[in-house]
């Protein structure tokens, strides 16, 4: 009988450690290195910047300014570490991207993107800014 209660007792106790580490490790802040922090302060001097009709193919909000899109894509990214950011740029094209996973998901994870262009003297070019939601 005491053999089969502390078999329960530990059984709960791994149960409840288990059910807090999974908790902890979802919920956990995330930090990003100084690219991305560059890179997003750098397309903060252009949060007000209303994205073109053309260029905005995101769902949700009607607020259209780079602000609002970047606000998104960094919340979400700090919030949860299953939400994976990134940014970067390559031949003169930058990006932020969040991508939507469940932890249990391995596919069809969705995205948000900030896309937009840089000149050469790594200035960005305001009208190329471009936000995409991808199921």
């Amino acid at each position: 009988m005491i053999r089969c209660l502390f078999t329960l007792i530990v059984f709960v106790i791994g149960c409840v450690s288990g059910a807090f580490v999974c908790y902890v490790s979802f919920h956990s802040k995330v930090t990003y290195g100084n690219d991305a922090s560059e890179l997003i302060l750098k397309i903060m001097n252009y949060s007000e910047l209303e994205i073109a009709e053309e260029n905005y193919s995101c769902e949700g909000s009607g607020n259209k300014k780079v602000g609002s899109v970047l606000a998104s894509i960094v919340g979400s990214g700090l919030a949860y570490t299953v939400n994976s950011l990134s940014a970067g740029c390559g031949e003169g094209v930058c990006s932020v991207v969040i991508s939507y996973c469940k932890p249990w998901q391995t596919s069809e994870c969705g995205s948000r993107l900030l896309v937009f262009n840089e000149e050469p003297n790594g200035n960005i070019v305001p009208s190329s800014f471009k936000c995409l939601d991808i199921p």
